[in-house]
């Protein structure tokens, strides 16, 4: 079966872009502006030389994939993965089933979500949490309120019970056996000398160890590789 693409060569459009097969912005068109929201059932592609800027969400049933910057004054989701030559940026969340990839940086006000990995060649920055399944790589400064190593709770807690018994924490692992993320760091902030112990421990990984940062001091700020390697 033939898949129903839509070949988008105007350089504004005024309300939502909505298809329910393959958008694609051709090449060599510059700034390309959607007043709206767009919608695809299918990819979105965004060729070399062109550049997207949405006012509102951007919603792929399958990849998001670009040359150049990404911009959305709302949300971006992606039924598969996300891809950016360029910046990717979101006036609210970014939403991902698969891997989401940026040349640039990546900027968002609410939470970062893949169900992959996350990887930046510039910062990564977001205004709430940040939730990857497999690795996390920035090249500069990356500032969350929280990472978390998985969009799935159970799964997160009984990797970090795992880890934590297995390193011989198992204090800690007692402790995050049951509560919600504020209450946890409530009870992990009244142990005392809780950040030496824990990162004195040499077989984190440094991703572990970036996130038990987070946690530990309820976010990070600009935080740069030179601070990580410390």
């Amino acid at each position: 079966m033939t898949e129903k693409v839509k070949v988008i060569t105007k350089k504004l459009i005024k309300g939502d872009l909505e298809f329910d097969g393959k958008i694609v912005f051709e090449r060599e068109l510059g700034l390309v502006e959607v007043k709206g929201n767009i919608k695809a059932g299918g990819d979105i592609e965004v060729r070399y030389g062109t550049e997207l800027h949405c006012s509102g969400g951007i919603v792929s049933g399958g990849r998001i994939w670009s040359d150049e910057n990404i911009r959305a004054g709302g949300y971006i989701s992606s039924g598969r993965y996300i891809w950016s030559g360029g910046d990717i940026i979101s006036g609210r969340f970014v939403d991902s089933n698969g891997n989401i990839w940026s040349g640039g940086s990546i900027k968002v006000n609410e939470n970062i979500i893949s169900a992959g990995s996350i990887r930046s060649n510039g910062d990564i920055n977001s205004g709430a949490y940040i939730y990857f399944s497999f690795f996390l790589k920035f090249r500069d400064c990356i500032t969350c309120k929280l990472l978390r190593i998985s969009p799935k709770t159970v799964f997160e807690r009984d990797y970090w019970i795992e880890r934590l018994n297995l390193f011989g924490f198992e204090d800690i692992a007692e402790i995050i056996k049951e509560g919600c993320t504020s209450k946890i760091r409530t009870k992990l902030s009244k142990i005392k000398g809780i950040e030496k112990r824990l990162l004195e421990c040499p077989h984190w990984t440094q991703t572990e160890r970036l996130v038990i940062l987070s946690w530990l001091k309820g976010g990070l700020e600009n935080y740069s590789l030179e601070e990580r390697k410390k």
